[in-house]
């Protein structure tokens, strides 16, 4: 009977112990379930997340809005046009971007408060730098006078120095752990080993073995097999054992500027790295990420030794039977393709995001407010209107299957000698230029420059519209026209480069035929710069008095093309060497970051006394003043001072309100608060 009756017993134990392990899987196959979204969810916002930061670096197009033109209206005060106090660092040729949203999203605004600590971090980090350096500066001058006068002055003055407030003042390093523990609690949970790291992140001296061993192995590889394919190419078009060697050659010459610009433009950072040119403040890089000269090698290397590799075997014609070498630029532009707007975080994905929505907003000229980066980018598209224009020839022999290329016949439609849109394109950057000038004269009202330069632009798209005619067509009236328009443009771009651009040829500087603030210590540079630049600029001659190297002049036109990519090599240098110089003289070391609220600068007006000093420098401005008051120290300055109109800063903050106050206002304020 005990058997009996145990029977159903075990029989539910056993039942409700299945149960129980059912129900125990179950809610471990819901909990992993659960895990697998969470964990899912996660990652689609991270992708999400890198997907709007990708598109927030495309700006929105804009119309400018000619408020001057309005009825008691004026344009918009531009960074030169503002005092000291307001920031006259911001004299240029472009202003910084202002954000008038009224209202701004909490993710916004708190991005936009740590990006601002970063900057007012490093502004701090720079006044302590110059306070060290200002005592190490004594220290030193005095230890010179010593060992010269052979005397021990240095104990007496160095205890003078360091009773001195700059020295014995902790209120920096006050400010900067108050900062560093502001930072910790809102940004970094509490974590102040991390937040440090973070704050202090440019301090740290970055290596970068890897991108010198690979741009110097990729460079060193490339040119001995550059040189070998430019050989063979001439060599094939000139035996006729290629009959498409000549437009291949046109083609990979387009590839080739490209890489070579991306070079020539890292020994350019790499010459104000030495020189102490702040480059990356005037893009308005994120000092954070933004590239060294070498990574710029680096990816530079990359480009021209894929595009080396790939041209000779396109030359070489390896695999005639299976792979036509005519096919290879298509592998190159898809691989290049790729490699830019690849989204993964990999090969500087900012730097690269940065260029990509830079070019966007060149294409847009006119619909964007001009910065520095789109009027540098257009300049530099104007060197490059080899590689753009043979985008018409490139395209059409595909389309046509190099139909009139491959029997030698030379009866291809696709040529300089018989395409019109090749013409065209080779317009288009100067008229991206124009455009922009427009934008700039529509936004600030101005004439002088803006007027100007478009004049400038509009002479350089009429010679290159009476290059693509001669070429068409080879008669006396459209040489005529060329050699007109070539001469206008040369003598309008050669005169802007050296007294605009550059600052140059100002007759009353203190450095003959220069200007006084010189960053370069070899004064020759400068001159010779100037004399290359004029006699770079008459490189049409070949085209306008050697008629027969006009139609289709492969050789011809690849020269003349590197001889205008080493003229805007050089250009660059001045110009932002200029520019700097311009910095320096403004004493501007720091960028103005957006804040998610209105500024409101209180100016006090309490009367002060001037001081020796002070009176002494008035003095001295006043005797300044005298010595340019002639009718070409006027035109000097105009000129000097017009490279700064080129462009507008980025804005990045709310409009400033600015309110007049003395001093007693101001305390009476603060007493009610």
């Amino acid at each position: 009977m005990s058997r009996l009756s145990s029977a159903p017993i075990e029989g539910r134990h056993s039942s409700e112990t299945s149960t129980m392990h059912s129900d125990e899987e179950s809610s471990d196959e819901e909990g992993a379930m659960a895990r697998a979204i969470h964990s899912n969810f996660w990652f689609a916002a991270y992708l999400t997340k890198r997907k709007f930061r990708i598109i927030n670096k495309f700006d929105t197009p804009s119309l400018p809005k000619f408020d001057w033109l309005k009825e008691n209206g004026s344009a918009e005060k531009q960074y030169y046009d503002e005092d000291r106090e307001q920031g006259l660092d911001d004299r240029r040729d472009y202003r910084r971007r202002k954000s008038t949203q009224p209202a701004i999203p909490y993710y916004s605004a708190r991005k936009t408060l740590k990006k601002a600590i970063y900057e007012l971090y490093r502004s701090m980090e720079l006044l302590k730098s110059y306070k060290v350096l200002n005592r190490t500066a004594f220290r030193k001058l005095i230890k010179k006078y010593d060992k010269a006068t052979d005397d021990n002055i240095l104990p007496i003055y160095m205890r003078k120095v360091d009773s001195s407030y700059f020295v014995t003042s902790d209120l920096l390093d006050n400010l900067m752990a108050k900062i560093e523990t502001i930072f910790t609690d809102v940004f970094e949970n509490g974590n102040r080993k991390v937040a440090v790291a973070k704050l202090r992140s440019s301090e740290a001296e970055k290596q970068y073995y890897i991108s010198t061993f690979l741009g110097s192995f990729m460079l060193g590889f490339s040119i001995p097999v550059f040189v070998y394919t430019i050989y063979l190419a001439l060599h094939k078009m000139k035996t006729g054992e290629l009959p498409e060697a000549r437009y291949l050659l046109q083609i990979w010459g387009g590839f080739f500027f490209c890489c070579l610009i991306g070079l020539l433009f890292s020994i350019n950072c790499y010459v104000w790295s030495i020189y102490k040119v702040n480059y990356k403040f005037i893009f308005e890089f994120n000092p954070r990420d933004a590239l060294d000269y070498r990574q710029y090698f680096a990816m530079s290397s990359v480009f021209f030794f894929l595009g080396s590799i790939l041209a000779w075997f396109s030359f070489e014609n390896f695999w005639s039977d299976t792979f036509d070498g005519r096919n290879w630029p298509w592998i190159y532009l898809g691989i290049c393709a790729l490699l830019l707007v690849c989204p993964l975080d990999i090969l500087f994905l900012n730097s690269r995001t940065w260029l990509l929505s830079s070019i966007f907003r060149l294409i847009l000229s006119g619909l964007y407010p001009v910065e520095f980066r789109d009027f540098f980018l257009g300049d530099v598209f104007c060197s490059l209107t080899y590689s753009i224009s043979n985008l018409s020839m490139f395209f059409c022999l595909y389309a046509t299957h190099w139909h009139g290329c491959l029997d030698g016949s030379g009866t291809t439609k696709c040529g300089s000698s018989r395409s019109r849109l090749l013409g065209f394109l080779s317009t288009l950057p100067s008229i991206w230029r124009f455009l922009q000038c427009f934008r700039r004269y529509a936004d600030t009202g101005e004439w002088f420059p803006h007027l100007a330069n478009m004049a400038k632009y509009t002479g350089s798209i009429l010679y290159y519209m009476s290059l693509s005619l001669y070429r068409i067509e080879t008669v006396t009236k459209y040489r005529a026209l060329l050699i007109t328009f070539a001469t206008i443009n040369s003598v309008y771009s050669s005169m802007w480069d050296i007294f605009m651009d550059w600052s140059l040829l100002q007759f009353d500087s203190h450095n003959f035929l220069l200007r006084d603030h010189l960053i370069f210590e070899n004064k020759w540079y400068y001159y010779t710069a100037m004399v290359t630049d004029v006699i770079l600029r008459f490189q049409w001659i070949f085209y306008a008095f050697f008629k027969t190297q006009i139609q289709q002049s492969a050789v011809t036109s690849f020269f003349i093309a590197l001889a205008e990519i080493i003229r805007r090599f050089i250009w660059i240098f001045f110009r932002m060497e200029n520019e700097h110089a311009t910095n320096v003289h403004l004493a501007r070391a720091s960028r103005e970051l957006p804040l998610p609220y209105p500024i409101i600068i209180r100016k006090t007006a309490a009367p002060s006394e001037p001081t020796a000093a002070e009176a002494e420098r008035e003095d001295e401005a006043a005797a300044e003043s005298l010595r340019r008051n002639t009718v070409i120290g006027q035109i000097s300055k105009m000129l000097n001072s017009a490279h700064i109109k080129d462009f507008q800063r980025r804005k990045t903050s709310k409009q400033w309100k600015e309110e007049d106050e003395s001093d007693e206002d101001e305390e009476e304020e603060d007493d009610a608060q």
